[in-house]
């Protein structure tokens, strides 16, 4: 009797200590998964209209400065941050430039009213922009503007470029910053520069395949 148990009571100790480490590793795994999640879906869950914003604007040679992560240089040269309100269309800064409603907002043009002052005044978006999150930007699938055939598709590691049928993959990664940010590929003969990268344009230099103005597509 003593024999079975002690038996039985080992048997209850094994149970418990599988239930408890597959808890353990559910836990983890799920922390993992929320953690991709977290840093791959922060673009996504921005609005259409947020998306917009994004990008560098101009009037009156003063530029206006939104970065994807809420960071912003106004026409008065401050830094700061911005948050936008979807229902009111409200534009606040933190960098003295005050609150701003915008009236009207598009893929060219940005109208912004002073709350204060009531004064209007029409920005319009500039095609030399890269944003600081420019590698997360880069992920997706993009459509040549002037040749729809030609399909560049662009993951975390490495890009495909379809061009009427013709595939080139390259391995990559993003160096520089601003307007002297590239793509290094390896057995390459130079790199292509990335003049603009917002949300919805992407615009290289380099060879007569990348070179180009493309467009965000979906999947």
């Amino acid at each position: 009797m003593k024999t079975l148990k002690c038996e039985n009571i080992f048997l209850v100790l094994i149970l418990c200590i599988i239930f408890f480490a597959c808890n353990s590793g559910d836990e983890f795994a799920d922390e993992g998964d929320n953690k991709d999640d977290s840093q791959s879906g922060q673009i996504d869950e921005l609005s259409t209209d947020e998306k917009l914003l994004v990008g560098k604007w101009l009037y009156s040679n003063s530029p206006l400065f939104l970065y994807s992560d809420k960071t912003c240089i106004t026409p008065d040269k401050n830094s700061g941050t911005y948050k936008f309100d979807v229902v009111t269309k409200e534009l606040i800064t933190t960098s003295g430039w005050g609150i701003w409603i915008v009236k009207s907002l598009d893929d060219t043009a940005m109208v912004l009213q002073n709350v204060s002052s009531g004064k209007v005044m029409t920005y319009k978006r500039q095609y030399n922009f890269v944003d600081k999150e420019c590698k997360r930007l880069l992920i997706g699938r993009w459509q040549k503007k002037d040749d729809p055939n030609t399909i560049l598709t662009i993951d975390s590691e490495k890009c495909i470029l379809d061009s009427n049928g013709t595939l080139t993959e390259r391995f990559y990664s993003v160096k520089g910053e601003g307007d002297a940010a590239y793509l290094y590929m390896n057995d390459c003969y130079g790199y292509p520069t990335l003049e603009h990268v917002d949300y919805y344009t992407l615009i290289l230099a380099w060879n007569k395949r990348f070179s180009g103005t493309y467009q965000r597509i979906q999947n």
